[in-house]
């Protein structure tokens, strides 16, 4: 869904790759499903990202996410 708009010139298995190593590094940051297999620190693009989202509601992250799928 957002290998258009965030593709990057990367192939999009690559791209694929990175944005699921990317969701994993918010996995022992957030309360989901998913299970944690490793815990590093977030980088510091990581942590601005967080801090910016982390008080948001879903409603105001859904709205956000919306606008890269609409472009």
């Amino acid at each position: 869904m957002f290998y258009d708009r965030l593709g990057g010139g990367r192939g999009l298995r690559t791209f694929r790759y990175t944005l699921r190593l990317t969701r994993d590094s918010f996995d022992a940051y957030v309360d989901n499903w998913r299970q944690c297999w490793w815990q590093n620190p977030l980088t510091r693009l990581e942590q601005a990202v967080f801090d910016k989202w982390r008080l948001r509601d879903d409603q105001e992250i859904w709205k956000e996410v919306q606008s890269y799928l609409n472009g």
